[in-house]
């Protein structure tokens, strides 16, 4: 039955899904990212991506081994499977609020960096607005859509922040990843394992596992969208400390525009951010498209509503709205540091971890009761 549903759905390439899941990890490299890394672990930041990445990897490992019996099932899916409608609700209900905080906090923070970098003189609802009718109109045209534009763009996205890092290789100095441990051993691998939450965007696999061709797919996507993922955010904090020198790492207004800012290759190539504007806006408007949907889309299965678009436009006034909340982009900064990235690793590993582990042990149970009753009958 269950396949039959997977069939009359739609079904992604692997390569599309490894760039939904590289967008929503990596978007954060245009953000805040490199200077978080730095205030969390100093010289050793970009060391800390990759003690992260590892454990992402392990836990993710363990993940995919218990997901292995539930192919094509998403997270609403599973908590059906254990503890059913009730279960199917309340799943769905925290994540959807889960990934409204998220939509309503990088709303926010996009559009305040917009009006700083681009528009001055422009109220934070005018900058907004613009991104919350993207939203509206990618919603409507459906995930299938999202996705296919997000497959053309992604590379695009990937070649200009490659550019980026060629244009100020020139000012790296490696001195200023000294110290290499940062503030020491201890803070480095231990006081910063709750980092992981860091690369929290890869529980976006499971949003796409009902949508994915098979159990072996799913894999591959988790593993090489963890990888890529990755890798870019470790360059990022890699060539952000090799230009910055820490503590003034720490004080940078968004790290990335600041590289391009001083991109310099030859007579004829400067002055690129405002390149880095076009593609800084459209990450913002594929991340923020993609999280909006799959709120709506939860919201839909959660409640078993028969259509996703009337959602639309009222999940869209309420982002809106609570992204003017804050009253200024380091509250809307703080929000993200203080409960966003304190929490979104439970959201995204331990919660998932332990869906599945209860699904295992249901269903070998169950298996097991089977196998005791039809030993009966044959006796």
């Amino acid at each position: 039955n269950r396949n039959k549903q997977m069939s009359s759905k739609i079904n992604f390439g692997k390569w599309e899904a490894i760039y939904v899941l590289v967008l929503i990890t990596c978007t954060q490299i245009f953000l805040n990212m490199p200077r978080l890394v730095v205030e969390y672990a100093a010289t050793a930041g970009w060391l800390l991506v990759i003690y992260v990445s590892i454990l992402c990897f392990i836990v993710l490992w363990v993940i995919l081994k218990l997901y292995k019996d539930f192919e094509g099932m998403d997270l609403i899916d599973l908590a059906e499977y254990l503890a059913g409608r009730a279960g199917k609700i309340i799943v769905g209900i925290v994540l959807s609020l889960y990934m409204l905080f998220i939509s309503f906090v990088i709303l926010r923070e996009f559009s305040e960096n917009m009006k700083i970098i681009a528009l001055p003189l422009s109220p934070i609802s005018y900058t907004s607005i613009f991104f919350v009718i993207g939203m509206v109109v990618a919603a409507y045209f459906g995930l299938e859509a999202m996705v296919r534009i997000n497959a053309i763009a992604m590379p695009i996205i990937i070649i200009s922040y490659i550019l980026i890092l060629i244009g100020i290789s020139d000012h790296f100095n490696v001195t200023k990843l000294a110290p290499y441990l940062g503030f020491g051993a201890y803070n480095l691998f231990v006081e910063n394992i709750p980092r992981i939450s860091l690369l929290s965007g890869i529980i976006s696999i499971f949003y796409m596992a009902p949508f994915l061709k098979s159990y072996k797919v799913i894999k591959e996507v988790g593993y090489t969208g963890l990888l890529i993922s990755a890798v870019m955010l470790t360059i990022a904090s890699l060539s952000y400390l090799l230009i910055f020198t820490y503590p003034i790492a720490t004080e940078n207004f968004l790290p990335i525009y600041q590289l391009s800012r001083i991109f310099s290759y030859g007579r004829f190539f400067e002055r690129f951010e405002s390149i880095f504007l076009i593609v800084w806006a459209v990450s913002a408007f594929l991340y923020l498209s993609m999280i909006s949907f799959f709120t709506i889309y939860y919201i839909k299965k959660a409640f078993d509503l028969e259509y996703y678009r009337p959602l639309i436009i009222p999940v869209a006034i309420i982002i809106f709205n609570l992204s003017l909340i804050p009253p200024n982009l380091m509250t809307a900064i703080e929000l993200e540091n203080n409960y966003f990235r304190s929490y979104s690793g439970i959201v995204s590993f331990v919660f998932p971890l332990l869906l599945l582990l209860a699904c295992s042990i249901k269903r070998k149970l169950r298996s097991k009761r089977r196998r005791k009753e039809k030993h009966n009958e044959q006796a």
